[in-house]
């Protein structure tokens, strides 16, 4: 893990199509310095789905946007609870394409000055690369889903085009043969509750060990009591930035010990990296993307995208 300059990812080869969502959208960033990255610049299509609330607010304040809907369209969604907070990328080509998993809006400071996580896979259409092969797939399929809640027209348009993708990249609907162990899997709240998702996995091998990163919480430290209710043995470990993270520190004193506060310090980038990591008697395993700590994210009633991380030990110890 290293930090790295967000449009780095994009001096790849053009896409043939690129789908992106954001929660925010700073589409004078996006066209000032994003589509003019290489793996854009020359995209035949490109599509950004956004929450249809901040849409709206972003066309209250007039922001100039030369190319809206011309070299790029904006896909309003607005599912039926919460709102639409995924931060996923999938740019695809004839030969392979790349996918973006994170918690980074599409603004000047999610790209570029916010401390960030984001994980990114690069494709090729060759047996070897089965792994990001099914998570191109994965980010297919939830693109195609995030049309049903989509504004009416753009929706339509959005799903036309993804339709058509597979006749210029056949590997993105080619059959795969079943997979026993994958040690990275695209999870999405379309496909139900993170929540039960995580406790699934987990109930067979207790976790010993939280590591929780999240610059927002609820005000009841929900999340946080469902886990020492549930593995009341559980040590839970929260990374912290002053005037950040919102910390229900009154609700936290409640579960008395086992809650334990890291400071993130001397640091002038705001943290906004979401991180759910455990470590139980046969591993370590974390979920990353776009969630927060909080019940609306967990539960299924914000839309959200995260990478499920099996055997991820090396990977945590390497970020701290």
């Amino acid at each position: 893990m290293k930090f790295l300059d967000f449009t780095s990812l994009l001096d790849t080869e053009p896409a043939n199509l690129a789908a992106l969502s954001t929660f925010q959208f700073d589409a004078d960033f996006f066209e000032r310095r994003l589509l003019r990255c290489p793996a854009l610049v020359k995209a035949r299509r490109i599509l950004v789905f956004m929450d249809a609330s901040q849409w709206f607010n972003l066309l209250r304040q007039d922001v100039p946007a030369r190319f809206l809907n011309r070299r790029y369209l904006v896909v309003p969604v607005r599912p039926p609870h919460g709102v639409f907070h995924p931060k996923l990328n999938l740019l695809v080509r004839e030969d392979g394409g790349q996918v973006h998993c994170g918690s980074n809006n599409l603004t000047r400071s999610g790209c570029a000055s916010n401390l960030e996580l984001l994980n990114s896979f690069s494709i090729t259409a060759e047996r070897e690369n089965e792994e990001a092969v099914r998570l191109a797939q994965e980010a297919y399929a939830f693109f195609k889903r995030a049309c049903d809640d989509a504004d009416q027209e753009t929706g339509r348009i959005a799903r036309l085009w993804l339709d058509e993708l597979p006749k210029d990249a056949a590997w993105l609907a080619a059959e795969m043969p079943p997979a026993e162990k994958r040690a990275v899997r695209l999870v999405h709240t379309y496909g139900g509750s993170l929540w039960d998702r995580l406790s699934t996995i987990l109930d067979g091998d207790a976790p010993k060990r939280f590591l929780v990163i999240s610059p927002f919480f609820d005000q009841e430290a929900d999340l946080a009591q469902r886990l020492r209710q549930r593995w009341p043995k559980c040590q839970i470990e929260i990374v912290v930035q002053q005037k950040t993270t919102n910390l229900p520190v009154a609700a936290l004193k409640k579960l008395h010990s086992g809650i334990s506060l890291s400071e993130l310090r001397n640091s002038s980038r705001r943290l906004h990296a979401k991180l759910l990591a455990w470590e139980s008697s046969t591993g370590h395993g974390c979920l990353v993307g776009s969630a927060n700590f909080t019940t609306a994210a967990f539960d299924a009633r914000n839309v959200e995208t995260c990478l499920l991380v099996s055997d991820a030990g090396e990977l945590v110890s390497g970020l701290f």
